[in-house]
């Protein structure tokens, strides 16, 4: 009897059971999906940044090239983007956006409207728009 018992002692103390793993591997799956699913939420977030950022340099450069003449909108206002916006590298006009997310569209028209497209790895289509003559940026979003 006595024998019986230290046999079942020894036995429980081996290590942990198929159950007890099985639940500790479905835990950390769990936990590990919610921090992906965190963390893509962060890079949406960080390259939503980007784009407004870069969105806002390209309608610094207008402004300022607007203002350079006169108040009007100048002839060639996309090549003038070379001489307002810049990066390290050498890289000039809408070309030079730094950090620009992939997908991410500038344009800017003969009037000075400044369109600026990007799509959220969610697919949402986020597009902004700047428009001189209001001076009012607009938001629109397509699900």
């Amino acid at each position: 009897m006595m024998n019986k018992l230290l046999n079942e002692k020894k036995r429980s103390k081996k290590g942990f059971t198929l159950v007890e793993l099985v639940i500790v591997i479905v835990i950390i799956g769990i936990l590990s999906g919610i921090g992906v699913i965190a963390f893509n939420s962060v890079t949406d977030n960080a390259n939503e940044a980007t784009f407004r950022a870069n969105h806002k340099t390209v309608v610094s450069a207008v402004i300022a090239a607007i203002a350079n003449n006169n108040g009007f909108v100048p002839t060639g206002i996309k090549d003038e983007m070379s001489n307002y916006i810049q990066n390290t590298d050498g890289l000039r006009g809408l070309e030079a956006l730094v950090g620009n997310p992939q997908g991410a569209e500038y344009d800017v028209d003969p009037y000075g409207v400044v369109t600026s497209k990007w799509t959220s790895a969610s697919g949402e289509v986020k597009e902004l728009i700047y428009n001189p003559t209001t001076t009012v940026s607009t938001v629109t979003t397509d699900p």
